[in-house]
C-alpha cells in the first residue's frame, strides 16, 4: 500500500517537475544552450571556416540555348566545342556550379543589411564597446507589451552612447510601419527569419555582443533595465 503511495506521489511529482520545465523554457530562455549563439560564443569566429576546412568543389558550366526547340543545354569545358560556334546554338551565360559541397561553418546564414541591402555586419561585430541587438524575427507576432520598456532602454543606451539595433525578417514597409506605431527611436536591420530564430528563442529578445562575442541575452519576459545592466556590465558614470 505504502508503495503504490509512493510510485504515485514519486509519477505526480515528475510530471509536475516535467510540466515546469518545458513551461520555464518556453517563457523564459533554454537553461542549456548548445546553439553557435550561446552565451560566450564569438559570432565572427562562427562564421569562419577553420584551417583545413573542405571548401566547395565548383566548375565552370556554360549555357547554351538551342534555336530550335528553345530549350536551354549545360556544357563543361570538355563539351564547350560542340556549342559555340555552332549555329544552332546560342551562348547565354556562364556559371559556377556546386558540384560537391565542402565543410559549412557553424554560422553560414547570418548578416546585417538595411533595406537597401548594405552589410553592416562586419562592423557591428568588431565594435570594441557594448552592443545592443534587439532580436525580432517577425514583427507581426513581436510582443507588443515590451515596446515600452524597450525603447526606454534604447534612449538610455543612446543617451550613454552605446550602439542598440534591432534586427528582424519582416519586410521593410511592415518595419517602417511597426516602428512608427511603437514609436522605436532606433534603426532595424535585416536577417533571415530561420538565422534569427536560432539566436534566441523570443520574439523580441536582447542580445548583448562585444567584438562579436555574446555577452549575455534576455527574454523578452526578463528584459532587463538599464540600471541593471550598467552595474553588471556597463559601468557608465
Amino acid at each position: 500500500m505504502f508503495g503504490e503511495k509512493f510510485a504515485m506521489i514519486m509519477s505526480a511529482g515528475g510530471l509536475l517537475l516535467t510540466t515546469w520545465f518545458t513551461w520555464h523554457c518556453y517563457a523564459h530562455l533554454p537553461v542549456k544552450d548548445f546553439r553557435p549563439y550561446a552565451i560566450g560564443k564569438n559570432i565572427t569566429e562562427g562564421m569562419t571556416l577553420p584551417p583545413g576546412a573542405i571548401t566547395d568543389s565548383v566548375v565552370m558550366v556554360f549555357i547554351y540555348k538551342d534555336k530550335t526547340t528553345g530549350a536551354n543545354v549545360e556544357a563543361g569545358m570538355d563539351q564547350v566545342s560542340n556549342y559555340s560556334g555552332n549555329e544552332k546554338y546560342e551562348f547565354v551565360d556562364r556559371i559556377d556550379k556546386v558540384v560537391r559541397e565542402g565543410d559549412k561553418a557553424a554560422i553560414h546564414d547570418f548578416a546585417i543589411k538595411d533595406a537597401e541591402d548594405n552589410d553592416y555586419t562586419a562592423d557591428l561585430l568588431s565594435r570594441p564597446d557594448y552592443v545592443f541587438m534587439l532580436v525580432a524575427y517577425d514583427l507581426t507576432k513581436s510582443n507588443n507589451a515590451i515596446q515600452e520598456k524597450v525603447n526606454t532602454l534604447a534612449a538610455a543606451c543612446q543617451k550613454n552612447d552605446f550602439e542598440f539595433f534591432g534586427i528582424t525578417s519582416t519586410i521593410a514597409t511592415e518595419t517602417d510601419k511597426f516602428r512608427h506605431e511603437h514609436q522605436n527611436s532606433f534603426p532595424y536591420y535585416f536577417c533571415d527569419g530561420t538565422a534569427l530564430k536560432t539566436i534566441i528563442r523570443s520574439n523580441p529578445g536582447l542580445v548583448l555582443l562585444k567584438q562579436g562575442t555574446v555577452i549575455d541575452m534576455w527574454h523578452h519576459n526578463d528584459f532587463p533595465t538599464y540600471e541593471e545592466l550598467n552595474e553588471k556590465y556597463l559601468h557608465k558614470n
